[in-house]
């Protein structure tokens, strides 16, 4: 057997040992009643040697509450500090997600700030554009309005009007203004946190410049056109005046020389009186004329009538009539009335030619047309049932043709309601006797043999009835 270096020997003994006293302390505490009993009997063997009296009890109750805390394990009171950095190790995941809470926090807080920072910055940049643009706008709305205006002072000074010239000084003192209004200072091309404010200040002056020279520029546009307007109401009066028309015109109607001079004047007050007034007696002017226009032909045409009346030789009641008619159609000539004068004029034409004709009055004797006609008043006895022949009266329908067997109208007035009309059938009252006369004589045959009524002379308005018209009362219905 080979020899064993001490060494190791004493090495591989004390591994041994302190392997063997481990596993003896692991027996101790893995048979705990046996090591409490052992405990307890030395401890009573102890008393008895030392003659110190002990309750069972109690010696079981100590040794089972030493082996009780044996192997618990009491930490030492700590420190505030230590407490704390205790509390936070025990709780350090809680404490890492509040930290990354308040990162995320604080990181969020920066991004807000710096994007609010650059949306105020973006924001100012946006309004320096926009007003750049309205700048851009305003500008050239200024440079139409100062064209407008040096046009107008141009023609001005062609032609004077009082009332333009009192209004275009103001509107250069209101162009002025808009001008100032609209000067400002550069902004700058870069725009940051430092100078944003004080550029956005700028832009609020100018906003409200702005708005002013909104407002000015709306009136000036405003009284532009109304000096634009006296000119051309100034150009509206002059055609008038100078219109073939005005001049015929003013010679019979007094009115348009008045109404000329109103429209002057007010052209001439304008700018005190407004130009509506100014619009409003122009063009009543204007609406003078044009019916003067209408109605000249007209003055004409009576004129003629009035030149060709000699010759007709009419009786005098039936030139009455005719100068009764003309009268009116001059009344309404008078009076500008176009419609009314064309009327009036139309039936006195009328009048004329059926004045000129030769005409055969006779009963009317045509299939679908009365040849006669009775009435009876409403109150009288002919209508109270009976005989009676009081308040009856019988009429005899005619008419008037030509030598060429046409039909004529006739213009007649009925005698119940006083109504007067162009007729191309008419009653004529006549007797009873006549009335039944030319009853029994349509009923025979169907025609009547004697037809004629009368007559209408030329150059003669007046009807003429032979002996069968006992009365010559005409009605136009029945």
């Amino acid at each position: 057997m080979s020899s064993v270096p001490l060494s190791e020997q004493l090495g591989a003994m004390a591994v041994v040992d302190q392997l063997r006293h481990q596993q003896m302390q692991v027996q101790e505490h893995l048979n705990l009643p046996q090591r409490r009993a052992e405990v307890a009997e030395r401890i009573r063997t102890y008393y008895q040697a030392q003659g110190i009296a002990y309750d069972d009890a109690l010696i079981e109750q100590g040794v089972r509450a030493f082996f009780a805390r044996r192997l618990a394990f009491e930490a030492p009171e700590q420190t505030a500090l230590q407490r704390l950095t205790t509390r936070l190790l025990l709780n350090r995941r809680k404490l890492m997600r509040i930290l990354q809470l308040i990162v995320v926090a604080l990181l969020a807080v920066q991004c807000t700030r710096v994007v609010n920072d650059t949306a105020k910055t973006s924001k100012v940049q946006d309004n320096v554009r926009t007003a750049e643009y309205r700048s851009s706008d305003l500008s050239a709305d200024l440079a139409q309005h100062q064209s407008r205006l040096d046009a107008l002072q141009q023609a001005v000074a062609q032609q004077p009007e009082p009332a333009v010239t009192r209004l275009l000084g103001p509107l250069a003192e209101r162009l002025t203004q808009v001008q100032t209004l609209l000067t400002h200072r550069p902004w700058p091309q870069l725009i940051d946190s430092d100078n944003r404010d004080s550029v956005q200040q700028d832009l609020d002056t100018y906003e409200r410049n702005t708005q002013s020279a909104r407002a000015q520029l709306r009136q000036a546009d405003k009284g532009l056109n109304d000096v634009q307007a006296i000119i051309d109401a100034r150009s509206r009066l002059q055609a008038v005046l100078h219109n073939p028309a005005f001049t015929a015109g003013a010679k019979r109607f007094g009115v348009m020389a008045q109404q000329a001079r109103v429209a002057d004047q007010a052209i001439g007050n304008a700018d005190t009186q407004g130009i509506e007034v100014v619009d409003r007696e122009v063009g009543e002017l204007e609406s003078q004329l044009d019916r003067i226009q209408q109605v000249q032909p007209l003055i004409r045409r009576l004129d003629e009538i009035e030149q060709q009346l000699p010759a007709l030789r009419l009786p005098p009641n039936d030139l009455r009539v005719v100068r009764a008619q003309a009268a009116q159609v001059d009344k309404a000539i008078d009076a500008l009335q176009a419609r009314q004068a064309s009327d009036h004029l139309s039936t006195l034409d009328s009048l004329l030619v059926f004045a000129r004709q030769a005409l055969e009055l006779r009963v009317v004797d045509r299939y679908g047309v009365k040849s006669g006609v009775e009435r009876c008043y409403d109150q009288a006895l002919c209508n109270q049932g009976g005989d009676s022949l009081q308040g009856k009266s019988w009429y005899l329908v005619v008419e008037a043709v030509d030598a060429a067997g046409n039909p004529i109208s006739v213009p007649v007035t009925s005698s119940e309601t006083g109504e007067s009309r162009w007729a191309s059938y008419f009653g004529v009252r006549v007797s009873q006797a006549e009335y039944l006369k030319v009853k029994e004589d349509k009923l025979s045959d169907g025609h009547i043999d004697d037809l004629a009524m009368g007559s209408k002379p030329a150059n003669m308005l007046s009807l003429k009835f032979n002996q069968r018209v006992a009365k010559p009362d005409m009605i136009l219905d029945w």
